[in-house]
């Protein structure tokens, strides 16, 4: 069931990881003036560098793995949360919320507190300057099949 579970994750987050790569900017309109590089308040979909989890996907497959629970009050319920953060230019994540929500709320909580309790991640980086990044996270809540 775990490892079921694992790869179906698995195959999410390498699903919405490729398809960031491929997106527009979220500001793509906020143009910096020549000579500056204050990016602070920019949130980038986009970036030359995309932010990376420490020890990189498969470490972030092993951390929900290992770090999501099926909460006991939504055992009859599966489905997707779609979960959004932001990695900021020091790492943290923040701004963490389900932002596609399915049939339980304590999916959703679950999803949101494994996402918030990860570790700092190596930022995105734009023109060589870490820079805050935007990211969904599809997490699959799967009951196993009774036989």
């Amino acid at each position: 069931m775990n490892k079921m579970v694992f790869l179906l994750m698995s195959f999410l987050v390498m699903i919405t990881l490729r398809s960031q790569s491929q997106a527009e900017p979220q500001d793509s309109s906020v143009k910096v003036p020549e000579g500056e590089t204050d990016t602070s308040e920019i949130i980038f979909q986009v970036v030359e560098e995309q932010a990376q989890f420490p020890g990189g996907i498969d470490s972030l497959y092993r951390y929900l793995a290992e770090n999501l629970k099926y909460p006991e009050d939504a055992k009859p319920y599966s489905g997707t949360v779609y979960v959004e953060f932001i990695i900021e230019k020091d790492g943290r994540v923040t701004n963490v919320k389900a932002r596609h929500s399915i049939t339980h709320p304590s999916l959703d909580k679950a999803a949101i507190e494994a996402v918030m309790g990860m570790p700092k991640w190596k930022p995105g980086r734009q023109r060589g300057l870490a820079v805050r990044t935007i990211h969904i996270l599809p997490v699959q809540f799967n009951l196993p099949e009774n036989d």
